[in-house]
């Protein structure tokens, strides 16, 4: 049986205001007229909205795009609330004063995004891989799903997409698309081709790296906290010295700073590899 969440039925005795509305609403069902709606509340299956000065019901498969389950509606359902869609009335029962509404009638065209600018985005899912997210939030979804997966390679600290889960929001940095025109997403984390460009001015140079430890005692390093940065311990690196490389390493703490020669930029991993400065051993 179809949800039907909205209160028409309760306050039929005002007959001489509901009236008039049902019988817009009926012309508007007879002549499929395109109206505008708001979302007023999600619901297990879809949303109740207010079309016409009355409450109505709008499935989120009558919606003009789709996710992978309804768990992913459900999730993010209260992004939409207050929103304001168009639409046609797919059932009306003027007995039961029963109107369901379909969002699918127009094509929405999606905006032009702007390579290296933040936009809002819902967490949609989480993988092994990353999460998947939905800048539509940032337009208050007019111009519909704008969907995409931020890969934990594209981020300045992998581990921060353990801390999301569905429904937050956050703020994603667009890279671009890719050859099959998917969005490319990150955080403040740069793409390796921009990375090459804004490091190599400084390659060879003596930098300070920031050191981070989380709770688990997995390190990471990065430049001005902001790009990722790798120091390993190879013999090409550290011919007669790794032993205390790994020493001096092991004895770093949240916060330290340590001084690294900057080398190259490992595009593949979209990391700047750095070696530990003599100094600090």
């Amino acid at each position: 049986m179809k949800e039907n969440p909205f209160s028409n039925s309760e306050i039929k005795k005002n007959t001489d205001y509901l009236t008039p509305l049902f019988e817009n609403i009926e012309k508007a069902y007879v002549d499929q007229l395109v109206l505008t709606f708001r979302i007023v509340e999600p619901k297990t299956s879809g949303f109740v909205i207010k079309v016409g000065g009355l409450f109505a019901f709008l499935l989120y498969k009558d919606i003009g795009w789709k996710y992978s389950n309804l768990d992913v509606w459900r999730d993010i359902s209260e992004t939409f609330i207050g929103v304001y869609f168009k639409g046609k009335i797919k059932v009306f029962d003027k007995e039961k004063r029963s109107i369901f509404v379909e969002a699918k009638e127009k094509a929405i065209q999606l905006p032009k995004l702007g390579k290296g600018r933040f936009y809002k985005c819902v967490i949609c899912n989480i993988t092994d891989y990353g999460a998947f997210v939905d800048l539509g939030v940032h337009f208050k979804w007019r111009y519909g799903s704008i969907f995409g997966l931020i890969h934990k390679s594209s981020m300045y600290d992998p581990l921060d997409i353990e801390k999301w889960k569905a429904g937050d929001l956050s703020n994603v940095l667009f890279h671009g698309y890719d050859e099959k025109e998917r969005l490319i997403l990150g955080d403040i984390y740069s793409r390796p081709t921009i990375l090459q460009e804004e490091i190599a001015p400084i390659l060879d140079e003596i930098h300070l790296i920031n050191v981070k430890v989380d709770d688990q005692g997995r390190y990471s390093f990065s430049l001005f906290d902001k790009y990722a940065v790798s120091i390993p311990i190879q013999k090409a690196i550290y011919p007669s010295t790794r032993r205390v490389i790994r020493s001096y390493l092991k004895e770093l703490k949240d916060g330290d700073l340590i001084y690294c020669k900057l080398l190259k930029v490992n595009m593949k991993k979209n990391k700047i590899i750095a070696r530990l400065h003599v100094s600090e051993i």
